[in-house]
């Protein structure tokens, strides 16, 4: 008799080690489920999507992309570039970069190809400055000036040429001071 119970016991025991083994195969593999979804790689790459909507945009996993708030980045061949209404979409996207980046805006919180737009000061001569914008290639900008960082003022507008860039001359008095500038989008 105590040899039937011994092999009972080994028994269950190897049946429940079994049973727990599956069972933790399985948490690992729903959790995988949930947190990389199938055919998605390191990166955001996705070769053989499930996420319907991400999928069809051709969208990235959500990610720090700059700004306040996860976004999804449009992948490059993503229907969502330049499909978008310019007229009633806001003026930046989610990360506050400027739209359009192109001849339309994108769909979306995420405007694909997007550059925040930035000046570069030199002073070439005793009598102006030369300010150097970059930017979204055929956008439109407005360089600002002011003299107390509170009131601004428009001194120049133009559109960045088609390698992202825009030269503005500025003249200010010999030795004198000649303010502070922004760039901004329309």
């Amino acid at each position: 008799m105590a040899a039937k119970q011994t092999r009972f016991f080994r028994d269950s025991i190897s049946h429940l080690t079994t049973v727990a083994t599956l069972s933790v195969l399985v948490w690992l593999w729903l959790t995988l489920l949930l947190v990389l979804p199938l055919g998605a790689q390191a990166g955001g790459v996705v070769t053989n999507c499930t996420e319907a909507a991400r999928c069809a945009a051709m969208a990235g996993l959500s990610a720090n992309n700059g700004g306040p708030t996860l976004t999804m980045a449009l992948l490059a061949d993503s229907p969502a570039i330049n499909a978008g209404d310019t007229a009633a979409a806001p003026p930046t996207d989610q990360r506050g970069f400027p739209r359009p980046a192109g001849l339309a805006a994108d769909i979306g919180a995420f405007e694909y190809a997007s550059v925040m737009p930035t000046l570069a000061v030199s002073l070439p001569g005793a009598n102006g400055l030369r300010i150097l914008g970059s930017g979204n290639p055929g956008q439109s900008c407005r360089l600002l000036s002011s003299l107390d960082l509170s009131n601004w003022v428009p001194i120049a507008t133009n559109q960045f040429g088609s390698e992202g860039t825009i030269l503005f001359n500025v003249s200010c008095a010999p030795a004198g001071a000649c303010g502070f500038y922004r760039l901004v989008m329309p």
